[in-house]
């Protein structure tokens, strides 16, 4: 959520290693390189004829495929990204969304939107997607907060069978170590093992040990922000006031972050799954490989089509024995669904040139979290992160030699979920820069302004507060602009087409503004500044016009679509339960766009857990060697 606000700080990271002078960037260059070579084993530039697996996308979920399907080296695993590797700079937690609008981002934008985003250049936003090894996990904040139990049991009443939180809580657990691991036994029976490893009930790690080494690591924030973070935390409770259960909501709802963050770099699953498997004789993986359609065998009867391979655009085609997995996100697999024929079919006759295979609901229930600014200034110093403590060659030295100080760390100091479907997140940032952030959030400057007028302070002490609707009602739709597989899609998340997002997000931002105005954020000399746009007349947050228009101008993209290629049980979905595409076999979904409906918080270390037990489930449903232990 709310990539963009970080964008000053990394910028300014960027300008600022012009003063370490040429020795220090050619460190850097050399640490680049080194980067960029240590990945190479593994990748290949030829693919061979069959596979047992064909993953396409190499992002958060591709990532952990590839790297468990591969452990038994009888089971070959081929992975193909669209991009290249990233660059050293996608390592350093503040500085990667310097990538923004650079080879390694799809850079996406919307369709114009009519509801919402009044106050963007073209009422469109822009949707950063990672486009290369890593995905969006090299270019996202790293923020672990999966949401709430609530979310699971929910996707399980839409018809999502086997996906209740108590099914995927101890998938979860197990990946930040969060509790003991059992091992599974060895002489249990394939049904045993099968209920183990997909219910997470015992699980262990391949040593013959219990000890756990986490998958998803997780760091704290940095000192600079403690005691604003602390004030946030004792806002909640002051806001919790006598009612025991609004005092157990603050308690639980308003929580210092954690993000993945390793010794101080990203730890995405680049790190912890696929970069350790890369060099496995059975896993070959392509970059800067587009895929322009699924091949399916011929057409015998309903069911009967299955997905024997891909059609590469350099005109190659690659062949699966047991299945083709879509790992390419919210945007990227309804587009590679359509353009192999599995969609809407009153739709697809439109493209002579695509084959129809299967009438589905691809690309439909589209789903986003957005994003209320509202900044709030201090006048207590050292509380947040500010551009002229970013510029400053302490900061510099102390990560390129130590990985530590402000780089290392990400501005998300602390996040909030309220009843009714509210949250906060606390961006420890007080020097919003326009040049950039106004850039990559697609402001119109009038509408930047209006949100931070002290921005051009670059010591300024403050924070932005951005409010959230975590269930909006609103759904758009993931299109094509043609045939041609590389060509951009058509995004219209349809933002606040529903009034009753309206109202939650209104709620969402009263909630932010009440935080403010605690003895918690007084002590700290809080001053609150509400938007200021002309054509919504006075700032007045009794005013329910006012706020309604607020929202529709400026509010932008949390950054967490999903929800494209849904799964369940009814007509409504695109998928099984199991992640497997209707009305074919041999195929199957795995990324945000199985989602059925959002997750109250940021979906990557969700999506990891998906990922993870998906790729549990393949590895018993297609047995190649026993194994004495399971993951």
């Amino acid at each position: 959520m709310g990539r963009p606000w970080f964008t000053a700080l990394a910028r300014a990271f960027s300008s600022a290693m012009t003063v370490l002078g040429a020795g220090c960037v050619l460190g850097l260059s050399l640490l680049t390189w080194n980067t960029w070579f240590a990945a190479r084993p593994g990748i290949v530039l030829k693919p061979e004829t069959h596979y047992d697996f064909i993953i396409v996308g190499a992002g958060t979920a591709g990532c952990v495929l590839a790297a468990r399907l591969s452990e038994d080296p009888a089971r070959s695993v081929l992975l193909l990204e669209s991009g290249p590797e990233f660059g050293w700079l996608a390592s350093v937690p503040l500085a990667a969304p310097l990538l923004q609008n650079t080879v390694s981002d799809w850079a996406f934008r919307t369709e114009s939107q009519h509801a919402s985003q009044l106050g963007l250049k073209n009422h469109s936003s822009a949707w950063p997607r990672g486009r290369g090894l890593g995905g969006s996990g090299q270019l996202n904040y790293m923020v672990h907060f999966p949401g709430v139990p609530s979310d699971f049991d929910r996707w399980e009443k839409e018809g999502a069978h086997g996906w209740s939180y108590e099914t995927i809580r101890p998938i979860m657990e197990r990946l930040t170590c969060e509790r003991p691991h059992d091992l599974v036994p060895r002489n249990s029976s394939p049904r045993a093992s099968y209920r183990i490893l997909m219910t997470g009930d015992r699980l262990c790690l391949p040593q013959r040990t219990k000890k756990c080494v986490p998958k998803i690591r997780l760091a704290g924030g940095e000192p600079t922000s403690e005691t604003l973070t602390s004030a946030f935390v004792d806002a909640g409770k002051e806001l919790g006031g006598d009612s025991s259960k609004d005092q157990e909501w603050a308690e639980k709802g308003f929580r210092r972050s954690r993000s993945s963050i390793w010794k101080g770099r990203r730890w995405s699953t680049l790190e912890s799954h696929l970069r350790p498997a890369l060099g496995r004789d059975n896993l070959h993986v392509m970059l800067n490989t587009h895929v322009g359609r699924v091949v399916f065998s011929a057409d015998l009867g309903p069911g009967t089509r299955r997905a024997e391979g891909v059609f590469l655009t350099s005109g190659a085609i690659v062949l699966a024995r047991h299945e083709v997995i879509i790992c390419a996100g919210a945007v990227g697999s309804p587009q590679l669904l359509l353009l192999s024929g599995l969609g809407p079919k009153q739709y697809l006759k439109q493209f002579e040139w695509i084959p129809f295979v299967a009438d589905l609901p691809v690309g439909h229930n589209l789903h986003d979290h957005l994003n209320m600014p509202l900044y709030v200034s201090f006048s207590k110093p050292n509380l947040s992160l500010t551009l002229s403590k970013l510029r400053s060659i302490r900061q510099l030295g102390r990560y390129l030699f130590y990985k530590e100080g402000l780089l290392a760390s990400t501005a998300v100091s602390a996040a909030a979920i309220w009843p009714s479907n509210m949250g906060i997140l606390l961006f420890a940032m007080g020097t919003p820069e326009e040049s950039v952030l106004g850039n990559i959030a697609n402001y119109m400057p009038e509408t930047f302004h209006g949100l931070f007028p002290l921005a051009k302070n670059s010591s300024q002490e403050g924070a932005v507060l951005l409010s959230s609707c975590l269930q909006p009602h609103s759904r758009g739709t993931v299109t094509l602009q043609d045939s041609n597989p590389l060509s951009v899609p058509l995004i219209d998340p349809r933002y606040l087409s529903d009034p009753k997002d309206v109202k939650c997000m209104a709620q969402a931002f009263k909630l932010a503004a009440r935080v403010t105005k605690t003895r918690a954020f007084k002590r700290l000399g809080a001053k609150m500044h509400l938007p200021e746009f002309k054509h919504c007349g006075k700032p007045n947050l009794k005013d329910d016009a006012y706020l309604a228009c607020a929202i529709r101008t400026s509010a932008i993209t949390g950054y967490h679509p999903a929800g494209t290629c849904r799964m369940g049980s009814g007509r409504q979905s695109v998928l099984t339960p199991e992640l497997l595409v209707r009305g074919v076999t041999g195929l199957r979904v795995v990324d945000s766009s199985v989602f059925p409906t959002p997750v109250s918080g940021t979906p990557n270390s969700v999506l990891i857990a998906v990922a993870e037990r998906t790729a549990n489930r393949l590895i018993i449903d297609y047995p190649t060697v026993k194994y004495d232990y399971f993951y």
